[in-house]
């Protein structure tokens, strides 16, 4: 019977990854005052235009569901949808809210305040 040949390797050497992270930490925290407003305008500003964007879409996804849902009905086609009609009062609802335009539904309004700080 033949013997099965055995490699024994030493153990692996690992680079250590804490004085890396601890020099990345001291960086950013000297960088960071000179930074912080323009980075906090600038994220804001891009939240701000994505929510516009996706608010704009559900508000005219929410239209076009609900106009075609009560054209539909006033035709003569079909009758009320109310699932259709209900998801496009919802997308509307949806649309208003991330775009910040005031919206009076049954009472229920989304009345904002000044922007700033108070």
């Amino acid at each position: 019977m033949k013997k099965n040949k055995v490699y024994i390797l030493g153990p692996r050497r690992r680079t250590s990854l804490i004085p890396i992270v601890f020099t990345g930490i001291i960086a950013f925290l000297v960088a960071f005052p000179f930074v912080a407003v323009n980075l906090r305008f600038q994220t804001g500003y891009i939240f701000s235009k994505a929510f516009d964007f996706v608010g704009a879409l559900c508000m005219m996804g929410g239209g076009f569901l609900t106009m075609y849902s009560l054209l539909s009905m006033l035709v003569g086609r079909r009758s009320l949808n109310l699932k259709m009609l209900t998801t496009g009062i919802v997308f509307l609802w949806i649309g208003c809210w991330l775009t910040g335009q005031t919206l009076e539904f049954f009472g229920i309004n989304n009345e904002h305040t000044s922007p700033g700080y108070h």
